[in-house]
């Protein structure tokens, strides 16, 4: 468990009902993460995979970057792998966007989701295409709780 976590918990029993909001604010800073995991698998014939949609990047390389190994990299289209099976990175500032358009456009081998419940989407207006040709896409997170009132 996470130190913010520990804490919440830790004074979350002492708040009463008069305290609703208060209740609801913990509820959402548990969740409150600055990234979300995404998995890939890896061709061992390629050096390259394409984990992001170029129009997606070019809309919000500002806003976000890729956190693997411990460091983080711009955000780009396309990631040099090495020799593993599986990747699995983070996208940190993401959680504030405002168009998810062509986000994972032909990443055919993105494989798994398990964070993405967590982008704040009230301010996303366009999510075409988010997922068009991701053929090896197996899991995904439960989006239903998404606030899609913005999306044209």
């Amino acid at each position: 468990m996470e130190e913010k976590e520990k804490i919440i918990e830790e004074y979350k029993d002492q708040i009463n009902h008069e305290n609703y909001e208060m209740v609801q604010l913990f509820e959402q800073i548990k969740k409150d993460k600055n990234s979300i995991k995404i998995k890939y698998h890896n061709d061992k014939n390629v050096k390259a995979i394409q984990i992001f949609g170029v129009n997606f990047v070019n809309n919000i390389k500002d806003k976000c970057k890729i956190k693997y190994n411990n460091k983080e990299y711009n955000l780009t289209n396309k990631f040099y792998v090495e020799n593993k099976n599986q990747l699995e990175k983070e996208l940190n500032g993401i959680l504030n966007i405002t168009s998810m358009y062509l986000m994972f456009y032909y990443c055919s081998n993105l494989i798994s989701l398990p964070d993405i419940y967590l982008i704040n989407t009230r301010n996303v207006t366009n999510m075409i295409c988010m997922f068009y040709k991701c053929s090896s896409l197996s899991s995904l997170s439960d989006i239903s709780k998404w606030d899609n009132e913005n999306i044209l």
